[in-house]
């Protein structure tokens, strides 16, 4: 019995310190330099898992970086139906040169020209969904 709870003590002090790690390295990684923190006007920029930048308005809502230049550029609101493309196919590059006001169905030909590898980047997530979709167990 006093051999059990040794084993117990030891699991539990070693569970501990490794939390503790845990908790030390997480800090260090949250903590990024003063140089990599963007900014656009003044409002800190975050990043999503694809790379767009997005940033919150006042309202507290997300909105999308390159949206915003986009309608610097054009003067006026997007439409509903109206996308900005990034014609170097990299999301974080927000220049006036880099976006392209198109069309939904113009965006969709568009990308349906490219190669398969670049299309592949985009659609990654949405196959990887619909793979574990077709693998759910259904009880009737």
């Amino acid at each position: 019995m006093q051999n059990l709870e040794s084993i117990f003590l030891f699991i539990l002090i070693l569970c501990a310190l490794i939390w503790i790690f845990n908790s030390l390295v997480r800090k260090e990684k949250e903590r990024p330099s003063s140089e990599n923190n963007k900014t656009y006007n003044g409002q800190k920029v975050y990043t999503t898992r694809s790379g767009y930048e997005y940033i919150y308005n006042r309202q507290g809502q997300p909105v999308y970086v390159h949206r915003i230049q986009a309608m610097k550029m054009l003067g006026r609101y997007l439409k509903n139906d109206e996308v900005v493309h990034h014609k170097d196919e990299d999301p974080s590059n927000n220049e006036f040169s880099n976006l392209e006001i198109m069309t939904r169905k113009q965006h969709n030909r568009h990308h349906r020209r490219q190669p398969k590898n670049v299309i592949k980047r985009h659609f990654k997530r949405s196959l990887n969904r619909q793979f574990k979709r077709s693998f759910r167990i259904r009880w009737y």
